[in-house]
């Protein structure tokens, strides 16, 4: 690699020429120049920049290229101390690396060879996609046997390659390179290849394979669970297994990127509501005792002075001076009974107050019992004064006034008997 720098206008670019000692190998000399055919037929802002190429004047191949400055995205995994880097931040390269694999196979070029060295982040933060080389040479760039091991390695890297390509099947597409930009997503985040093994045996390779990868989540517990699912369908040994297309992987990873990044949305409270239609036990207990002390205040024929209204004063009974007064009622405790040191004889004046199971709610400023239940005094019943006796002092019983008007029958009858003299009447006219 070489800086060219223009003679007439100053331009620098990169100068790529096939070493010395490489030159007559037919398949190396095809790759490098089907490298720059290829990656000028895709014309994208993450693919390399090819302005031109061809051979010098001994005969080797160069290609004329656009300036990089940056680093791979193995070189900046190498640069952490944890050899991993953040998965937003590889997530992010990938996404770019796939708009240029999906206009790759637009105009029907597989890559074949996808893999962080491959991949290169400038100081601007653009993201390029490198060396088409062995993109559409068929059966040299994707047959690995023994014998072909090291010139294997030469055009492609077994650890990043997908299954079909060891194998050696012909119908190679688009989908192949999504495996190899998923093993290089989780090699990025992890700093280990998915699945677990550092032979370029392709039976070892093939094994490893069947066996699935491992899991990235175990490995790296802060990728969300939605983005480890779609690298893991990426990597799946059968191509059908796989995305349709670059553009489906894309969006599968931008869709569990957004669910993932996504502020969590804030839980809604559950109503709670309490039944209080039916008394609570405290409550029908402190019924059952006011209507018992109702029924023997009732049996015993004693009323309660206190509910009843003052009855007017008769002329003709007039209040004797020299009566003597009566006793006064002992004092009522909080429930309705004569407090100590009263009559034995004295019936309560009141009734208990009866806590009454309000169903809509209790007000703050009434008290509450125990459970949460408003307890409120039992509203006395309506009772009429009585009228008294009459103002004159006699007892004799007032008639009732009872309606004159006659009865339905009657006035059906009297209308009858006026409507058929009417018509005897009217026929004797006639006549």
């Amino acid at each position: 690699m070489y800086l060219a720098v223009h003679i007439e206008d100053g331009r620098t670019a990169a100068l790529k020429i096939l070493r010395r000692e490489l030159l007559g190998q037919k398949l190396l000399e095809t790759r490098f120049l089907r490298e720059a055919e290829l990656t000028a037929k895709v014309r994208h802002p993450n693919v390399l920049a090819i302005y031109g190429h061809g051979r010098i004047q001994d005969g080797r191949p160069y290609i004329l290229a656009e300036l990089l400055e940056g680093e791979t995205l193995d070189e900046q995994r190498l640069g952490t101390k944890t050899k991993r880097l953040d998965w937003k931040n590889v997530l992010s390269v990938g996404l770019r690396v796939l708009d240029a694999l999906a206009a790759a196979h637009d105009v029907g070029v597989v890559h074949r060879d996808v893999k962080p060295t491959n991949i290169f982040v400038t100081k601007d933060g653009e993201v390029k996609l490198l060396d088409f080389g062995i993109a559409g040479l068929g059966e040299d760039a994707s047959v690995l046997s023994n014998d072909h091991t090291r010139t294997a390695l030469g055009i492609g890297t077994p650890l990043f390659m997908a299954p079909e390509q060891l194998t050696g099947d012909d119908a190679i597409d688009g989908r192949a390179d999504q495996f190899g930009l998923a093993a290089s997503l989780f090699h990025a985040m992890s700093g280990r290849v998915p699945f677990g093994t550092s032979s370029f045996s392709v039976g070892a390779l093939i094994a490893a394979y069947s066996g699935g990868p491992a899991d990235l989540r175990e490995l790296v517990p802060e990728v969300p669970r939605q983005v480890a699912r779609a690298i893991t369908r990426a990597l799946a040994m059968r191509p059908r297994e796989r995305f349709a297309d670059a553009r489906d992987m894309k969006a599968a990873l931008q869709s569990a990127s957004s669910s993932a990044l996504a502020p969590p949305t804030p839980a809604l409270k559950a109503h709670v509501w309490l039944d209080q239609t039916a008394p609570l036990p405290t409550v029908r207990k402190m019924a059952v005792a006011a209507a018992r002390t109702h029924g023997e205040a009732a049996g015993s024929g004693v009323s309660n002075p206190a509910s009843r209204p003052p009855m007017a004063s008769s002329p003709s009974s007039p209040s004797s001076p020299s009566s003597p007064p009566k006793p006064s009622s002992p004092p009522l405790t909080p429930s309705g009974y004569p407090a100590s040191g009263g009559g034995s004889g004295s019936a309560p004046r009141a009734l208990p107050a009866v806590a009454s199971p309000s169903p809509r709610g209790m007000l703050a400023s009434q008290p509450s019992s125990d459970h949460g239940v408003v307890a409120r005094p039992a509203r006395a019943p309506s009772l009429r004064p009585h009228p008294g006796p009459p103002p004159d002092g006699s007892s004799q019983n007032v008639p009732v006034q009872r309606s004159s008007s006659p009865a339905p029958w009657v006035t059906f009858l009297v209308v009858a008997f006026v409507l058929v003299v009417l018509a005897g009447v009217a026929i004797r006219f006639s006549h």
